[in-house]
């Protein structure tokens, strides 16, 4: 069995700060070492590895460089919570601006320590991708693509 079919796949675009767009499969490990669940997108796009791997509808493979990637979208993938640490989440509205003019608006969820619970604080507490939820697109924004962020109270 190859190792793309012990993936889940996922379906995604993946744009590229300089506009250019791939379709296609992301390809998700089905169990972590964290949780029982299998590998969310967000893990998989903050893991170290600088490159990670998409199956087109051609059925080719393109290896995406995390550090060219401004956003990854997914349709129809509402966001997966854990239902121990939804009722502690902070819930934040963002409008976001990325490299190359995209502009993207919805919800994040974070557990931040008390006296640090602003979209400022968010933002500089991580390194690599966050997501914003918009019904049922998710969009994965890479924090060194974005331009500026405007939260909405």
């Amino acid at each position: 069995m190859s190792e793309w079919q012990a993936t889940h796949r996922v379906s995604a675009t993946v744009t590229f700060a300089h506009g250019d767009t791939l379709d296609g499969d992301l390809h998700l490990q089905p169990s972590t070492a964290t949780h029982h669940r299998g590998e969310t997108t967000l893990e998989m796009l903050n893991r170290s590895d600088p490159f990670f791997p998409m199956t087109l509808a051609s059925g080719d493979v393109a290896l995406a460089a995390k550090a060219q990637v401004a956003v990854v979208t997914c349709l129809g993938q509402p966001l997966v919570e854990d239902p121990e640490r939804v009722s502690v989440a902070k819930e934040l509205q963002l409008e976001v601006v990325v490299v190359g003019g995209g502009r993207f608006d919805g919800v994040t969820r974070t557990e931040l320590p008390p006296l640090h619970q602003r979209a400022l604080d968010y933002l500089n507490d991580g390194l690599g991708f966050f997501d914003l939820t918009d019904g049922d697109t998710v969009h994965f924004i890479n924090r060194s693509m974005v331009q500026h962020v405007h939260p909405v109270d």
